[in-house]
């Protein structure tokens, strides 16, 4: 498997819960394969992708992390009701957030100090356990977040809510906001209203 950079369309900003999903979906397939990796026992596919992962672990991971820290968190807080129990949902994610941070820095630096040469050494067997409990840690957490925060996400947010989160979302990825045309159907459901 190769690990190509997620590409983000400006129009694909317009639903940015579908941009998430299809981070998710991204983020499930990888966690699948650094698990594999980690079974496998052969360091010669990682380090083919090591420059891939790299850029993932310490890019395309952080700027997702932001997307629901900084955008999609504060939003539910303001939109949820007390029986949706968002208090909990977001203290739990901010503490896997906080524990993801650290296993994709221990992760970084195995995949950092891995030898080019493919015999098994110490840092190698550092490196498949982290693949594997990063794998494991991360799929269990997107699969949670698609159960329950998505769904939720869905159901509470706004047009306005939906618009400022693809407006942060496309300010941290430096691409310009595109404007919706006002006919086209922006996939928001018809309780949401534009305030």
């Amino acid at each position: 498997m190769s690990v190509p950079v997620l590409s983000v369309a400006p129009r694909d900003l317009l639903r940015p819960l579908d941009v998430l999903q299809s981070v998710h979906d991204r983020q499930l397939d990888l966690c699948e394969w650094f698990i594999a990796l980690s079974e496998g026992g052969d360091v010669a596919p990682v380090q083919a992708e090591r420059a891939a992962i790299l850029d993932y672990l310490s890019r395309e991971l952080p700027l997702h992390a932001k997307d629901e820290d900084k955008g999609l968190f504060p939003l539910l807080r303001a939109r949820c009701l007390a029986e949706d129990g968002v208090e909990a949902i977001l203290a739990q994610l901010d503490w896997e957030h906080n524990e993801d941070k650290s296993l994709a820095r221990e992760l970084i630096k195995d995949l950092r100090a891995v030898p080019e040469q493919t015999g098994p050494t110490e840092t190698t067997g550092s490196l498949f356990g982290n693949l594997h409990d990063f794998g494991d840690a991360q799929r269990r957490h997107v699969r949670w977040e698609n159960a329950v925060l998505v769904p939720l996400a869905r159901k509470r947010l706004q047009t306005d809510d939906l618009e400022r989160l693809g407006r942060d979302m496309a300010k941290r990825r430096g691409i310009d906001w595109p404007e919706p045309a006002s006919h086209l159907n922006l996939g928001w459901s018809s309780t949401q209203s534009r305030r």
